[in-house]
């Protein structure tokens, strides 16, 4: 008899556990809504945008020694890295609106929380303590760049935009002297 009970506890316990997990909610909208309010999905966006400032400029400043050959920047030099910086940064920024990111970023919690998970998120980051994990943990970033990523590698920009892009650099560059060639060989 004892044997009897031992196994039917273990067997209402391990029912519970299922249970508790097989039947939890699905979430709300109107959650993910606060949710999204909360993580501040606009400004983290901003953000990163932001925080690729430095690459864009490395990228625009190698581009512009390539051209001109310059190893050392003129001030015209450092102004095409300045117009090149900012066309990457705004690239940048109609990508992540071209993907529509806040939407990759609402339906990444729609299938990856419960609403019981949602709403103790929500109250974690009601706090000072959430808050400022909040800022510290860029998780959610780092997944909508990698689905970002492979949306770039499939070719998100359209041929005209690849167009347009490149007459823009071309622009850019045209505006700068090249080096002149001193005719003198390396030895």
């Amino acid at each position: 008899m004892l044997k009897l009970k031992h196994l039917s506890l273990g067997l209402v316990l391990a029912f519970s556990a299922y249970s508790s997990t097989s039947f939890a909610s699905p979430v709300k909208p109107a959650s993910v809504e606060q949710l999204m309010q909360l993580v501040q999905v606009d400004k983290m966006l901003k953000d990163s945008t932001q925080a690729m400032h430095p690459v864009f400029e490395q990228q625009a400043r190698d581009g512009v020694q390539k051209y001109t050959g310059h190893q050392t920047l003129t001030a015209q030099d450092l102004e095409a890295v300045q117009k090149m910086t900012a066309l990457l940064q705004d690239m940048m920024s109609n990508i992540f609106k071209n993907l529509n990111t806040e939407q990759m970023i609402r339906n990444i919690y729609q299938q990856s929380f419960t609403e019981e998970e949602v709403q103790a998120y929500i109250r974690f980051l009601k706090t000072p303590e959430g808050q400022s994990i909040n800022a510290k943990t860029p998780v959610i970033m780092q997944q909508t760049m990698q689905e970002m990523t492979q949306a770039i590698q499939k070719g998100m920009l359209t041929d005209a935009q690849k167009v347009q892009l490149q007459q823009q650099v071309e622009a850019i560059f045209k505006t700068l002297p090249k080096q002149a060639k001193t005719g003198k060989t390396a030895k």
